[in-house]
């Protein structure tokens, strides 16, 4: 131990005498000399001292004062391509570029004897095309340590696409080709029909409750009541085919890119994307009816759902309404954070059966639902639906509860800004009809969202139950509730 401190003055000094003979700048020789002296201690007689620290005005002894760089924002462009894709990026001078495509095609595009065909279009994302066949562009993709992914919702198919910046010419070539060019191979949708099973067969307890909700909300057999996982019956090269075709179109693509510069993101996609035809893309309006939908899962719990429409509601409001509910949980783990609790904390502590209730909303082009959820015991589904039901009913939310939904959104949202990623994602979903920015959120007050309430409380509610059905009433005993 009492060696210690001369070993340490010994480092010092030899670092000392190293730097000594390599730096030819002498006001960094000058520094070097200082900073040493300044740790001599007990040795300082010998080899002269200083100041015990930098004065508050010197950055570093004998050197000259730094001038701070300005780091410059990045910069945010939109744009249009002679085929009609709506273009955006983000220069923001990032050794990662993001390319991101959001295709306006999904379940609600396909039908009961199509059914299956959304999910096999996700699946043949980056697959065989009229110029590289799946393992070319497996193998080109690998080359570049790029990365992708693929997902598929009830209104869009998003494409993503990762990789360093130096490496976008080559991205947005194998990309565009991707989008451009699709080949649908025979043998390829024999294979990847079994992922698409495998999909569906792990599909999770709240997407089945997802899907049984808009099936009662919307009918189980067209467009937003279509489920995402449903089966793969109706999926077909000539079904796929079909759909892609009408749907890659340029005025329902839209690219978005980050960390490259603009002209350079607008050329690339203009050049790579050159083969998307130009044209519309339709689909069959949406329609709210209401109604009952249960899903027999066995068990003793049971989960259940009540919606209602707001798809004639201020989306914005609708999601801060949401949120403003709040979700509560009887976990017995410990949760850290303020996103628990809400108007539907008083659901749990009043009702012992209940073991978990949430708040929930969803936005589309043509419509939109908000309601809550409830995990529950099988043998108390009828009242577990009445008390949601009533606390939808109370309304008047106050000024605080909007003020902590709409901290809680803002958060979320920022927190998701904070990465390259995030705002990739975020620039990318906005693109689509139903959702909402950070402003539209902040904009909302509380008049808009218990306007946006009593909108959706004119409408016939829907219910659904996954799990023990056993005693879930008819829909004529439901709807009384309301």
């Amino acid at each position: 131990t009492r060696l210690l401190p001369f070993v340490g003055l010994l480092s010092t000094g030899v670092s000392y005498t190293m730097l000594s003979k390599v730096t030819a700048n002498g006001a960094v020789r000058t520094a070097v000399k200082t900073q040493a002296r300044r740790q001599m201690g007990v040795l300082a007689p010998l080899f002269g001292s200083g100041p015990n620290q930098n004065g508050l005005d010197e950055q570093f002894a004998g050197t000259p004062q730094l001038v701070p760089m300005d780091i410059p924002a990045p910069t945010i462009a939109e744009d249009k391509t002679v085929h009609g894709l709506s273009l955006i990026s983000e220069d923001s001078r990032s050794p990662l570029t993001t390319l991101n495509i959001r295709v306006g095609v999904g379940t609600r595009d396909t039908s009961l004897a199509t059914s299956g065909t959304a999910l096999l279009l996700k699946h043949l994302a980056f697959g065989t095309t009229d110029n590289r066949s799946s393992l070319r562009i497996q193998r080109e993709l690998d080359e570049i340590g790029a990365s992708v992914n693929a997902i598929v919702d009830r209104e869009n198919l998003y494409l993503q696409a990762a990789a360093q910046a130096q490496y976008f010419t080559q991205l947005v070539e194998i990309v565009g080709d991707a989008v451009g060019n699709a080949a649908i191979k025979d043998h390829e949708v024999t294979y990847l029909l079994h992922y698409v099973q495998n999909e569906i067969e792990s599909r999770t307890r709240s997407e089945v409750v997802s899907d049984a909700i808009h099936a009662a909300a919307y009918y189980d057999s067209e467009t937003l009541g279509l489920p995402v996982y449903g089966d793969v019956s109706g999926a077909s090269r000539a079904a796929v085919a079909s759909l892609a075709q009408n749907a890659f179109v340029g005025s329902n693509i839209s690219v978005v890119g980050t960390g490259v510069d603009h002209d350079q993101f607008s050329q690339g996609v203009s050049d790579h994307f050159a083969d998307v035809a130009a044209g519309e893309f339709s689909r069959a309006a949406s329609q709210y009816v209401g109604g009952e939908y249960r899903v027999n899962g066995g068990g003793n719990f049971a989960e259940v759902s009540v919606a209602l429409n707001a798809g004639d509601a201020n989306s914005a409001a609708v999601e801060v309404l949401a949120t403003a509910l709040g979700h509560a949980t009887r976990s017995k783990l410990h949760s850290l954070g303020g996103k628990t609790g809400g108007r539907v904390a008083a659901v749990l502590d009043a009702n012992d059966s209940i073991g978990a209730v949430g708040g929930f909303s969803e936005s589309y082009s043509d419509g939109g639902l908000v309601g809550l959820g409830a995990v529950t015991n099988g043998s108390d589904v009828e009242s577990t639906f009445a008390v949601l039901a009533a606390t939808l009913k109370a309304g008047n939310l106050t000024d605080d509860e909007v003020a902590r939904a709409k901290a809680i959104l803002a958060g979320a949202s920022a927190t998701e800004a904070s990465s390259q990623l995030g705002r990739a994602s975020q620039y990318t979903v906005n693109t689509a009809a139903g959702s909402n920015t950070a402003a539209d959120i902040a904009a909302v007050t509380t008049a808009d969202v218990n306007n946006a309430l009593a909108s959706a409380l004119k409408s016939a509610p829907s219910f659904a139950t996954v799990g023990d059905i056993s005693s879930t009433p008819r829909y004529n005993t439901l709807s009384k509730l309301f």
